[in-house]
């Protein structure tokens, strides 16, 4: 937990932006840093882009059920945003727990090595995180998860190859494109999304459970049938999946449980196909 006397430090510190949150996930508190942080957004854009980033993985991270302190950076390479965040539970008034957050903005506009790693982990089609990139935040994650569960999904997208061939790579492009819409819309921001081929996916549902993991990719898949309806496209916008269990105890499982995943995604496709 942190000492009084740090966070007063901190306070002053024109580096560290502190949020403070109730259960309800409501901002208690900020500090003047993080304040003019989030004025800033009125007049630009692209800050605007990154304090809706920042507040929603924070809102994300005020969670009874998760286990602090958590400590991780975050880096969101399409609004060039990256954050280093501290997160633990106090316990300040009564029994209702509020919960702390220690934000260092490392967001450097003029860093060409950190542009240079973004374009370096981005899927240049998607905007997506690519292979490397997903699976980077993946060790991240299991190596700052303090016994969290979290559910693994590798997606395929149905019949790319037919659409390909039957209309161009063009109308596959876009094929892939609306469906990484879909998905990036579907998750929740703390949820890790990477485009890991031609046309599959992957998904790690942070501290969710795969009951909790279907619905949400069931309600993508509807979403992306009734779309694809309204988009008048002369093919089905359909991906399949499959799923299996994450923890931090399986980080050297991890390509295991992706191939456990994958054939899980082929029984699907091949239901479908009946």
């Amino acid at each position: 937990m942190v000492h009084e006397t740090v966070l007063r430090q901190l306070q002053h510190d024109q580096r560290i932006l502190i949020f403070m949150t109730g259960v309800d996930r409501t901002l208690l508190y900020v500090n003047s840093t993080a304040r003019r942080f989030m004025d800033s957004a009125e007049n630009l854009l692209s800050t605007s882009a990154q304090v809706q980033y920042l507040l929603q993985f924070i809102q994300q991270k005020s969670d009874v059920c998760l286990e602090y302190p958590l400590d991780e950076y975050v880096m969101d390479c399409a609004h060039s945003a990256c954050f280093r965040i501290f997160s633990d539970r106090l316990s300040l008034w009564g029994n209702s727990p509020v919960f702390l957050h220690i934000v260092r903005d490392l967001t450097v506009p003029e860093d060409k090595s950190r542009m240079l790693f973004c374009s370096a982990v981005t899927d240049p089609l998607t905007g997506l995180l690519n292979r490397r990139g997903g699976l980077l935040h993946v060790d991240a994650l299991l190596e700052a998860s303090c016994g969290e569960t979290h559910t693994l999904a590798f997606l395929d997208l149905d019949g790319l190859k037919k659409v390909n061939d039957c209309l161009g790579h063009e109308e596959g492009d876009h094929y892939i494109t609306a469906l990484s819409d879909i998905l990036r819309t579907s998750i929740r921001n703390t949820d890790i999304l990477c485009r890991y081929g031609g046309d599959e996916f992957l998904i790690v549902f942070r501290n969710c459970a795969p009951v909790t993991s279907k619905q949400i990719l069931a309600r993508a898949k509807e979403k992306a049938r009734e779309q694809g309806e309204s988009w008048g496209k002369p093919y089905p916008v359909s991906f399949s999946y499959g799923i299996s269990t994450l923890q931090p105890s399986h980080k050297d499982d991890f390509l295991a449980l992706l191939r456990q995943a994958d054939m899980e995604m082929y029984r699907m496709k091949q239901r479908q196909a009946l």
